[in-house]
C-alpha cells in the first residue's frame, strides 16, 4: 500500500490529496518519499 502511496507522490497525481497524516509519516518513516516530495503535491509532513 505504501509504494502505491509513494508512487502517487512521485507522479503528483491528484489523489495525493486523499493520503492522511498518518501515512505521510509511514512514507517519511519508509524513506520512500522525501519531505520536498511530500510540500511538492501540497502536503504537510
Amino acid at each position: 500500500m505504501l509504494a502505491g502511496l509513494a508512487n502517487w507522490v512521485t507522479d503528483k497525481h491528484p489523489l495525493c490529496r486523499h493520503i492522511t497524516p498518518g501515512q505521510i509519516d509511514a512514507l517519511l518513516a519508509a524513506e520512500l518519499v522525501t519531505k520536498a516530495q511530500i510540500q511538492a503535491v501540497g502536503l504537510r509532513s
